[in-house]
């Protein structure tokens, strides 16, 4: 009896691990998604900084508005990939993305410190443009630093965490299984030896 109660037990934690493996799956694929679509924002946000600034380096009023422009569109882009990547670590809590949302704040605040620059620059108070121009040099650097630290593929985030966490699912369910199996082996025996 004792046998048939553990293979009971064995065959509900492999089931409640299968069931664990697909919920982590289907959450992990969630999350894979919306990293990539966050990939795409900062992506397009980065190439519009970079036509911002290239406009911007003739100051004529027509040149201040298009980076103007370029750079209002980059910082939505940043926030629509701040907001892809919030709702990735709803659906993945394991994995980390705080460097990942503290670059996407730093190229916010960089994107802010334009668009004042520019500001300045049109009411022609080069101080005040150079002290934003400086504020956007200053998150810009620490943005990159951070960057560094990010895999190049953002999904990676995910992908790390969902291996460590299917690991130990997967030991789990095998040792679930080795025990089935054991007691599975026994009661075969004794059933067998019963019937002779």
């Amino acid at each position: 009896a004792d046998h048939v109660l553990a293979t009971i037990v064995s065959r509900e934690t492999m089931l409640d691990c299968a069931e664990k493996r697909l919920n982590d799956d289907i959450a992990a694929k969630q999350a894979i998604d919306a990293l990539i679509q966050a990939q795409g924002c900062i992506d397009e946000g980065n190439a519009l900084l970079v036509q911002s600034a290239q406009v911007i380096s003739d100051t004529t009023e027509e040149n201040v508005a298009q980076s103007t422009e370029y750079t209002t569109a980059a910082k939505a882009q940043f926030e629509e990939a701040r907001s892809h990547i919030e709702d990735a670590q709803n659906y993945y809590s394991s994995a980390n993305f705080d460097d990942l949302l503290a670059y996407l704040d730093l190229k916010s605040q960089a994107a802010g410190e334009a668009l004042a620059s520019n500001a300045a620059i049109l009411i022609q108070d080069k101080s005040t443009a150079e002290s934003h121009n400086d504020a956007y040099n200053q998150a810009d650097a620490e943005a990159t630093t951070l960057a560094e630290k990010l895999p190049s593929d953002l999904t990676q985030l995910v992908v790390d965490s969902y291996a460590t966490n299917q690991d130990a699912l997967i030991k789990e369910y095998e040792n679930a299984r080795s025990d089935a199996a054991t007691h599975d082996a026994f009661l075969r025996e004794y059933l067998g030896t019963e019937q002779s």
